[in-house]
């Protein structure tokens, strides 16, 4: 359906749009910035942002830009699908603030003439800003160093974290996963001097944080996630749905229309590394452990039954059983893991081990072109379910983790844009049928 047109003093933009606003230090950019583009990743501590400007040379060097100087970004979704708006006025449906810090600035000083004597034309440059959000930064670098349970009682390790983020980052809030977290007390903990990005997976590595696949993520708005993504998968509550259509399909009578719904006709790119890992893990997983009363033990693993009970699967345990293939020179080495005193006897820092291997075994990757709503494509880890309606890529559909989005917004003719390429992962490759 076509969009119709409407002012906007003297430009003319579609009804589809953003409204976005740059301040850099006390001056405004909205005008001068052409494109954006904001990545998310579990792989990453917090989200990049790229922010691509189309200004004349001269500014591009004066005032010059540091690290230490205010960036404001303001995104403002104004409609998804109202035939007509006006921009200036509009009220918008969602809004992202952002506080950024300049990481780096790069740009082309074009060819000029020593005295240029046609002031009418203005030769303008791109100006490239990689930017990340401050305060996430600036807590997931903060460095840590402390000692538990020795002049304190033992913590879990959900209480070792929640006291080192109280005490070196107490303006940053903690949201904590609590199914299958580990409930085991350490007896002692000595926390190297390093990040409290690195603290954490430094109590995950060594003891677990859940009987699961954790990940730690800071959002924009300094709130650290620590998630079991094995638990998440099968949240179904506040969850996205994406609807991978056939071309002869109108999405309007194929899905639902609410903002946690998406659709696409891309390509569905999928990656599968299950032998590549299980040659190095082993099908026999076997941890030297220290207890106190005992000069050693051994804690056992099978893989499958780690795939089926640790891993972020979709279907349940049939669907790993089945829907795992491994080769048959992979599934009878044994492998011995020595590194890790664990606690007493315990399994769950071995259960954790595990699970961050395999977890992302399965890889989905497309685009989506409408109804972008930034602040959902944001939150990495949440669960997402997948449902495609051709019939011959049934097998990739059900429940996923959001590993990675990568949202670009780009000025074309007045108005913005908007495409965003998504990453899902999970362990098992299909569901069966």
């Amino acid at each position: 359906m076509a969009t119709k047109i409407i002012e906007q003093g003297e430009q003319f933009l579609p009804g589809l749009n953003f409204r976005l606003q740059l301040r850099i230090k006390d001056k405004a950019y909205s005008s001068s910035l052409v494109g954006v583009r904001i990545a998310s990743s579990l792989a990453s501590a917090y989200q990049s942002l790229e922010l691509i400007l189309q200004i004349a040379p001269k500014d591009a060097i004066i005032p010059s830009i540091s690290g230490s100087d205010p960036i404001k970004l303001k995104i403002d979704l104004l409609s998804q699908n109202e035939p007509t708006i006006k921009v200036t006025s509009a009220i918008p449906k969602h809004t992202l603030e952002l506080d950024l810090m300049l990481i780096s600035v790069g740009f082309d000083l074009p060819v000029a003439d020593v005295m240029p004597t046609n002031t009418t034309t203005i030769d303008r440059t791109l100006v490239r800003l990689l930017a990340v959000p401050r305060k996430p930064y600036i807590t997931m670098t903060t460095h840590v160093n402390q000692v538990y349970g020795v002049n304190d009682d033992p913590k879990t390790p959900k209480g070792i974290i929640e006291t080192f983020v109280s005490t070196f980052v107490p303006d940053a809030s903690l949201k904590y996963d609590t199914k299958n977290e580990n409930s085991n007390k350490i007896p002692q903990i000595c926390i190297p001097p390093t990040t409290i990005y690195d603290a954490i997976n430094h109590v995950d590595s060594s003891y677990g944080l859940f009987d699961g696949a954790a990940s730690v993520f800071c959002q924009y708005d300094n709130t650290i996630h620590v998630m079991n993504l094995s638990s998440r998968i099968k949240k179904s509550d506040k969850q996205l749905f994406i609807y991978h259509l056939g071309m002869d399909q109108n999405p309007s009578k194929a899905i639902n229309t609410d903002d946690n719904s998406y659709y696409t006709y891309d390509n569905l790119k999928t990656t599968y590394v299950g032998n590549t890992k299980f040659s190095v893990i082993g099908n026999s997983m076997k941890h030297i452990v220290l207890p106190s009363d005992e000069l050693y033990s051994m804690v056992e693993q099978d893989l499958f039954e780690v795939c089926v009970n640790n891993g972020v699967v979709s279907g349940g345990a049939a669907a790993v059983l089945q829907n795992i293939p491994v080769g048959a020179d992979v599934t009878h080495r044994q492998k011995y893991y020595i590194l890790h005193g664990g606690v007493e006897k315990q399994s769950t820092f071995a259960n954790a081990m595990m699970a961050k291997k395999i977890f992302d075994l399965s890889r989905v990757s497309f685009q989506i072109e409408r109804n972008i709503t930034l602040t959902n494509l944001l939150t990495v880890g949440q669960s997402v379910k997948l449902k495609s309606t051709p019939l011959a890529h049934k097998g990739i559909d059900g429940q996923y983790i959001l590993f990675s989005s990568d949202i670009v917004l780009v000025k074309q003719r007045g108005a913005w844009a908007p495409t965003a390429r998504i990453q899902l992962a999970r362990t098992n490759r299909t569901i069966g049928q």
